[in-house]
């Protein structure tokens, strides 16, 4: 796996052994794929996953979204990942003036998250 990326994540972007070969077309340019690693704070957790189940619904919903997922660590229920695919940087800059991911915004301003991190990566080879 990726160095710091979860096995859940890991697992969603096709990185396990038996995987067979994709009959899907390749997406061309490559797209923006984002990788959020969150760890929510434990009192916290019902209310992140009802922003993030708003959030997800809207964000599939977008032209320029390829895929939007919502990952839990099956070992500690505080955390999660978000998988997030992104024809372009246009629908990244979308995605963000969205009111679903507003709603996203509002949840950090009330210091809900504990950790955050982003992998912003270039989908090599992506296929849809």
């Amino acid at each position: 796996l990726v160095a710091g990326l979860s096995c859940a994540a890991g697992a969603a972007l096709g990185f396990y052994l038996g995987k067979k070969a994709s009959t899907e077309s390749k997406v061309d340019p490559a797209p923006i794929v984002l990788v959020v690693q969150l760890e929510i704070l434990p009192n916290r957790v019902d209310d992140f996953i009802a922003v993030m189940t708003k959030d997800m619904e809207g964000s599939r919903l977008e032209p320029g979204c390829l895929r939007f997922d919502l990952l839990r660590d099956p070992e500690d229920s505080n955390k999660f990942v978000l998988l997030e695919v992104y024809k372009d940087a246009d629908a990244v800059a979308v995605h963000r003036e969205q009111p679903h991911f507003k709603l996203w915004g509002d949840f950090k301003a009330t210091g809900g998250v504990k950790n955050q991190s982003v992998l912003k990566s270039s989908g090599f080879n992506y296929r849809a």
